[in-house]
């Protein structure tokens, strides 16, 4: 009878420390999910103000071939 209840405390235990474990793996990957799409975020603002920086220069420099 102790084999039994033994058995069935190391499959509780067993199954709590998995559960916990994929609940620690589920908030890791959603931090890793949140924080990559922060990355790809603050990538595209970059990519953004890279393009604006880029035309503002080309229309500067289109002016200054209209003028001469």
């Amino acid at each position: 009878m102790g084999g039994i209840i033994g058995a069935i405390k190391a499959y509780l235990v067993c199954s709590c420390v998995t559960g916990a474990i994929s609940i620690i793996y589920t908030e890791a990957a959603e931090y890793v999910i949140r924080l990559s799409s922060r990355y790809c975020i603050l990538k595209a603002y970059v990519a953004g103000v890279i393009v604006f920086a880029q035309n503002k220069r080309d229309k500067r420099l289109f002016a200054a071939s209209a003028i001469s």
